[in-house]
């Protein structure tokens, strides 16, 4: 079968199916509310500014988006619900992609669910500031569908600088996109004239966008490509990849080496059992999209053993899984009596990985209940609320890598009707957080 063709699946039925996988495993994270960085977005969103948030954010798209929701009176629920959204549609897009590199009618839905069901994902779903890398990725994928098609007018052609500026302006990290264009291609053996024409053009964009960033944002420090920091890149890359699980998930004892005895053997079968050629060009494109996507981290990547820097890999799932798929599909299809068991692999991963889902959510639904706690401590504290100016410190920034307080505690604590820095202080408006009684105490923590 030749590569490239049109899945032969309806498009509508798998996107609403992948919707409703979404929404059912996500279903916690419409109550999480807003946590760390929502707030400050939020207070952006209310004030109709999509401006710099930070010297190394301007991502005014998705910030434009938020404007519209909060001003049609739509809150965190709504803003969470469509991330849950957005996140099924890049799993139904990276299935089109896949639809490109691995012949066969199921294999690229398989791609989908290891998309949706990523245990990665939590972090750019489940935290409302997630929406940045979701909107890049969607863009993304989009503009990567475009540039295949076999078209040579100028409305296609905008499409895809349309698309392209959308990423670019979702998140910087889009400046990879056309790295994407020249994986799919390569992958695809479909190079054009045509194809080289706008991949110059997207490449144009994307430079001339990361000259301008890298001007305007002074403040940011950007490391070396040392020999270490490359190969930190890529052993974290594809270690967290592998075994995507939370440090203090309970049941790891049993699903950690199922899971990597699973991958192991199907990656191995994959390479011991040479098959067609292009079955390892799309696992080394898959390889190499996962690599490319996380390039403009180098100074700053890292996945902590609680998750923490995950949605930096959102990306990389997309590649991730074609791999994953690759190697399924080139076993089932040089070994009929694997093919049963090349398929039943993928479908176990998919379950173990919904599992994982559920199991990372938990400390933002824990994160969510501690910023109650604190602020409806702060709202009925009389001392604070007598305060001008308080300082409040030992905020908890985070709990078991679910980011809480790490930004935005001023915003926070201003909508529970206290205004304060979240900084040490001295004096009858320095406060600290208590975690054991669950109260505002003075730094030293005697009474006053």
């Amino acid at each position: 079968m030749r590569r490239g063709t049109a899945p032969s699946y309806s498009d509508a039925p798998l996107w609403l199916a992948l919707v409703a996988g979404s929404l059912a495993l996500y279903w916690p994270a419409l109550r999480i509310g807003l946590l760390s960085d929502d707030f400050i977005l939020f207070q952006h969103a209310l004030a109709s500014d999509v401006s710099q948030v930070a010297p190394q954010l301007f991502r005014p798209l998705p910030l434009l988006v938020w404007v519209v929701i909060v001003h049609l009176h739509g809150g965190p629920a709504t803003l969470h619900l469509l991330n849950i959204v957005i996140h099924a549609t890049n799993a139904y897009l990276t299935a089109r992609v896949v639809s490109g590199w691995v012949p066969g009618r199921w294999w690229p839905g398989l791609a989908a669910i290891l998309v949706l069901a990523a245990p990665l994902g939590p972090e750019a779903v489940a935290w409302c500031a997630g929406t940045f890398d979701l909107f890049a990725t969607a863009f993304m994928l989009s503009a990567v569908l475009i540039a295949r098609r076999p078209h040579t007018g100028w409305p296609d052609r905008i499409q895809l600088l349309a698309t392209t500026i959308g990423a670019l302006l979702s998140k910087e990290t889009a400046v990879v996109l056309p790295l994407l264009l020249v994986i799919d291609a390569a992958v695809r053996r479909s190079v054009s004239r045509r194809w080289a024409i706008d991949t110059v053009a997207v490449a144009s964009v994307a430079v001339a966008f990361g000259v301008l960033r890298l001007r305007s944002a002074t403040a940011v420090e950007v490391s070396g490509f040392t020999r270490y920091r490359v190969q930190r890149l890529v052993f974290d890359s594809f270690g967290a990849l592998a075994a995507p699980w939370h440090v203090n998930d309970p049941l790891l004892g049993v699903i950690r080496p199922l899971y990597a005895l699973a991958l192991i053997a199907l990656i191995s079968a994959f390479f011991i059992n040479r098959g067609p050629r292009w079955q390892s060009a799309v696992s080394l494109g898959g390889s190499v999209w996962v690599v490319a996507s996380i390039v403009p981290l180098l100074a700053f990547f890292q996945v902590g053993p609680h998750l923490e820097g995950s949605r930096y890999l959102y990306l990389a799932t997309c590649g991730w899984a074609a791999v994953m798929v690759a190697a399924a599909s080139d076993l089932a299809a040089r070994m009929p009596r694997a093919r049963i068991a090349a398929a039943s692999v993928l479908i176990a991963f998919g379950c173990a990985n919904a599992w994982g889902v559920g199991q990372h959510l938990k400390p933002w639904v824990r994160a969510a209940a501690m910023r109650d706690m604190v602020l409806v401590a702060a709202s009925s504290d009389v001392r604070l609320r007598s305060c001008s100016l308080a300082y409040v410190e030992a905020l908890p920034e985070s709990v078991d890598g679910a980011y809480l307080f790490a930004n935005g505690a001023r915003e926070a604590l201003g909508g529970a009707g206290v205004t304060a820095y979240a900084r040490p202080g001295t004096g009858n408006c320095a406060f600290r957080w208590d975690a054991t009684t669950h109260t505002f105490v003075p730094p030293n923590g005697s009474a006053r």
